[in-house]
């Protein structure tokens, strides 16, 4: 077996690394020369609401993959509802 096979819940989980990657460069550049700092805090919003979508759709069974967590609906309604 491979290690990454582009499942939609390996992505899923995979955005808000890519998101988060980009906010900590994004912090250095604005912590060193106060630059792009409207940049680091749409990263940091966009990391976050990437991690609370992927474990949104990750775990409701929205997504069908063969990291099955979830066969029941009613778990995808429960963490709309808190969310």
């Amino acid at each position: 077996g491979g290690w990454w096979f582009w499942d939609p819940v390996e992505n899923a989980s995979f955005m808000p690394w890519l998101a988060g990657a980009a906010l900590l460069h994004s912090a250095i550049v604005t912590e060193r020369r106060g630059a792009l700092a409207g940049w680091t805090v749409f990263l940091a919003i966009l990391a976050f609401t990437f991690s609370m979508l992927g474990a949104f759709l990750v775990r409701s069974g929205v997504l069908t993959s063969v990291h099955a967590f979830a066969v029941d609906p009613q778990r995808g309604m429960m963490l709309l509802a808190i969310l």
